[in-house]
């Protein structure tokens, strides 16, 4: 979380507000071990209330899905954002922080109002491995 915080304050130039308690998870469909990742925008909205922050982002490790994907790595709405560590994980640290850090940037690209780019280059292209 710590390199996360540092990654986005210098990305964005913003301040950026670190809850490392763990928020309770509401009750939301599941597909197996998968958590539908829509169903975690309601606990988000809460956390958001709690602050003067303008946007969220949640960071869960819960492997995450939506109607149409298997999987997904994060998810975005209005100014609310989710990523899943689930399937970022690699034993190669420095790998799992730029991916972590890379997913983050993308969902907050989508908050930002930013859309999916054809570039593979870019940051905000979609992603599906």
């Amino acid at each position: 979380m710590n390199h996360l915080e540092k990654k986005i304050t210098e990305i964005f130039g913003c301040r950026v507000l670190v809850n490392k308690e763990q928020i309770s998870i509401p009750s939301c469909r599941k597909r197996g071990i998968q958590l539908f990742a829509k169903d975690l925008f309601p606990a988000l909205r809460r956390e958001l209330l709690k602050t003067d922050a303008d946007a969220v982002l949640g960071v869960i490790d819960k492997d995450l899905y939506i109607e149409g994907l298997n999987f997904i790595f994060g998810l975005a709405y209005s100014n609310l954002s989710i990523i899943s560590l689930y399937r970022l994980i690699s034993k190669d640290r420095e790998l799992f922080y730029a991916r972590v850090v890379k997913e983050a940037i993308h969902e907050l690209g989508h908050v930002a109002g930013l859309g999916h780019c054809l570039d593979k280059s870019c940051v905000m292209h979609f992603q599906t491995v």
